[in-house]
């Protein structure tokens, strides 16, 4: 009797397989994720679809930051104004950061939104950190930036070509003493000449004005205020000539379609990784981060007049320049004492 009493029980254990019921639910809608797995075979390029307009015509997939192109635009972007409007509005912005170096996503993403909000006011997009648009821009800013190195050297040679009676690497040294090379007269360090140098005037010209001359205006930008970066890649160009790692000579005697190349600086053997690199040399943060910020200061420290009638000396400049820059280029307060930040 007690074996025919467990029997009931096994017959109760029949009905609890209506768990069955779950492959019912797989064949449904649950189907659907299968697109997504799909996307995400293509992680590091291509995920889940983020934004779609209610009638299916354009689609944002999202992607690795870097791995962003202009066709991945809205297609309202893929005009005229975005190299010519759009993204020198952002130059603007981005020239009028304290550091270049240091610009937060936050902020940059601000400046996108209002950017785009008045470059393209009929658009229904809102720009985010992983979308395209913030992409392609951090992308473009990058470039802008990075730039500066090559554009001051070739800044310096031209002034080099100019002045052929003395040698360049004696020139250089000339004009790194005391900073001569920020001042109208390198013989004279007047405090009031900061930054009116035949070299200044011409980075800010090639670097900011021209690079920036079509952006549109957008008053949340506050762009009015106008902080000359790539002074220290001035003060890097003509290190590298002192120190004869890029020999004047050498690039002036080179073919036309040689000396871009002849800018790069030199790889150097990395002793820990055995691998040659170019580090040592580059135009980056790490490199020149703390010049940057010591030249800010400084140009912050003349006010905003002083600031702007150089700005417009630059333009006169640019209007009227006649430089064979073209022949060279492609297209926290607790801090170590700095002199750059005095000037």
């Amino acid at each position: 009797m007690t074996t025919d009493a467990r029997v009931p029980p096994v017959k109760k254990f029949k009905p609890e397989p209506k768990v069955k019921p779950e492959p019912k639910v797989k064949p449904g809608p649950k189907v659907k994720p299968e697109p997504k797995v799909k996307t995400e075979q293509m992680d590091v390029s291509e995920t889940a679809l983020v934004s779609t307009e209610e009638d299916g015509t354009w689609v944002e997939t999202m992607k690795a930051r870097s791995a962003y192109r202009n066709t991945d635009l809205p297609p309202a972007c893929q005009d005229g104004h975005w190299p010519k409007v759009f993204l020198p509005t952002i130059y603007l912005w981005a020239g009028s950061q304290p550091n270049l170096w240091n610009i937060s996503d936050d902020a940059l993403l601000e400046a996108i939104q209002h950017t785009f909000n008045v470059v393209y006011p009929d658009v229904e997009y809102t720009p985010t950190v992983q979308g395209s648009v913030f992409g392609v821009t951090n992308q473009r800013l990058s470039e802008w930036r990075s730039n500066f190195g090559s554009t001051t050297i070739a800044i310096i040679i031209d002034f080099m070509a100019r002045n052929d009676d003395t040698s360049p690497s004696e020139l250089a040294e000339y004009l790194l003493l005391d900073y001569g090379f920020l001042y109208e007269d390198p013989d004279v360090i007047d405090k009031t000449k900061t930054f009116q140098s035949p070299f200044m005037l011409q980075l800010i010209a090639t670097g900011h004005l021209n690079a920036t001359a079509s952006h549109a205006d957008v008053p949340a930008l506050n762009t009015d205020t106008l902080i000359v970066n790539g002074i220290d890649g001035l003060e890097r160009a003509l290190r590298l000539i002192n120190d004869n790692i890029i020999n004047v000579e050498d690039v002036l005697a080179a073919p036309l379609a040689q000396r871009k190349l002849m800018l790069k600086t030199p790889k150097v053997l990395n002793k820990a990784t055995r691998k040659e690199t170019w580090t040592v040399y580059a135009f980056s943060v790490n490199n020149w981060g703390s010049a940057t910020n010591s030249f800010s200061k400084s140009a912050c420290m003349k006010g905003k007049h002083l600031m702007r009638d150089i700005a417009s000396m630059a333009w006169k400049l640019l209007k009227k320049s006649n430089s064979r820059l073209d022949d060279f280029l492609s297209n926290d307060d607790s801090e170590e004492f700095d002199e750059r930040a005095l000037v």
